[in-house]
């Protein structure tokens, strides 16, 4: 039941009638979306990524992502020596893990309200 209302909350985030082709670039956009969002988010990234640290030096540089890293309900989760691609089965294994991980967590406070 969460899981459904996440995924019916994270498909209308932030539309306001926009345009996906206009209302800035993707990185505005996204950081929109990412503040529109009310339920909670997990963001997993890799620790030998480049496109990891540009994303996370951007969300703490940009106007726009400002304070997104430290938003109510962000779990932020580093896959050690992964590289983007999870190129190995044991950093795969090590998302999968961390994400389950999460998702329990999430049920276990659902099954408390």
């Amino acid at each position: 039941m969460l899981f459904r209302s996440n995924l019916k909350l994270a498909a209308t985030a932030g539309q306001g009638g926009r345009d996906d082709g206009a209302g800035g670039d993707f990185r505005s956009r996204m950081a929109a979306d990412w503040r529109a969002f009310p339920g909670p988010l997990l963001l997993q990234t890799s620790d030998d990524d480049y496109t990891a640290r540009e994303f996370l030096e951007g969300a703490r540089s940009l106007p726009a992502w400002a304070g997104a890293l430290a938003r109510p309900g962000l779990t932020h989760e580093t896959l050690a020596g992964a590289d983007h691609t999870l190129s190995t089965a044991e950093h795969r294994l090590a998302l999968e893990t961390q994400l389950l991980r999460w998702l329990d967590g999430l049920a276990a406070k659902e099954a408390t309200r």
